[in-house]
């Protein structure tokens, strides 16, 4: 199953169990709401902005071979705990060690799905689209594959860099209110999961809870919002990574059941009632 722009809670699924987990939706979320002036800035941090064309187009390829070697020999998922965040629980066969993609799949996801040539205004020149890119597609190959312990790499303050002088992300749609409310309210740690989870009710059917999650990824794309439904996700990610919950809880009920809320608060307005419902309450028990 590849990531694609239709199944942002697919991929945040296996991002939120990564030991840098927000390092890597921060890398994400600045794909998903890059501006024009953004990319430029990227693309002028790049280490191959200087060379001339031919030259710099022939360094991109290898870059792009490079990293795809090196994603591919990655390991989705490591059993053991990281920095005291668990990645995978004890059970090999559970959820928790399921994935969905994996590092290989983040580079043309980036490139292809956030920022390829379809997904934003056209950018002059097209290469300043394309180094950004590129730039931002090794951050997040490099995120994912760090420890939770390790310092942030030079490549990765280079985009919070950036990021952080284009200002905060407004790429959230037109219910953004929403989306961030529903962020505050997240829970912190076992203890909060496990109240969280009680409050939901139950436990939704997984036909159900999947047919709802569709709709609301087709009312995203078909209203232009597949970007901000991508970054909505990825704030959840660095929500979650943020208040201490382990990868178990996460796998188990915890992502499926804040992910559709997100999914959900992000194009609420375009769904009908019984498929908002199966989303913002109770979460399947797979």
């Amino acid at each position: 199953m590849g990531y694609t722009l239709l199944n942002p809670s697919a991929v945040g699924f296996d991002v939120v169990r990564r030991p840098a987990a927000a390092r890597v939706a921060s890398v994400l979320l600045v794909a998903a709401t890059a501006t024009p002036a953004l990319l430029a800035d990227l693309a002028a941090r790049h280490p191959l902005v200087g060379l001339p064309a031919g030259p710099r187009r022939a360094a991109l390829a290898e870059s792009v071979q490079m990293r795809e070697i090196r994603a591919a020999s990655f390991p989705v998922l490591s059993a053991g705990d990281d920095g005291g965040r668990p990645v995978v629980q004890a059970d090999p066969g559970g959820w928790d060690s399921f994935a969905l993609g994996g590092a290989h799949e983040l580079g043309p996801y980036v490139c292809e799905q956030l920022l390829g040539p379809g997904a934003l205004p056209p950018v002059d020149p097209d290469d300043v689209r394309v180094l950004a890119a590129d730039l931002l597609a090794e951050a997040v190959v490099g995120a994912w594959t760090a420890g939770a312990t390790e310092p942030a790499d030079d490549l990765y303050r280079t985009v919070r860099q950036a990021a952080s002088t284009a200002g905060r992300p407004a790429g959230l749609g037109p219910n953004a209110v929403r989306v961030v409310a529903l962020l505050d309210g997240l829970p912190t740690g076992t203890r909060g999961c496990g109240a969280f989870l009680r409050r939901t009710r139950g436990t939704a059917d997984p036909v159900e809870w999947a047919t709802a999650m569709q709709e609301a990824a087709w009312a995203a794309w078909l209203s232009g919002r597949e970007r901000p439904a991508v970054a909505a996700q990825m704030l959840a990610v660095i929500a979650l990574a943020d208040r201490g919950i382990g990868a178990g809880d996460l796998a188990a009920r915890v992502w499926n059941l804040v992910s559709g809320m997100v999914a959900v608060a992000v194009v609420q307005d375009l769904l009908p009632d019984a498929t908002v419902a199966a989303l913002a309450g109770p979460a399947p028990d797979w």
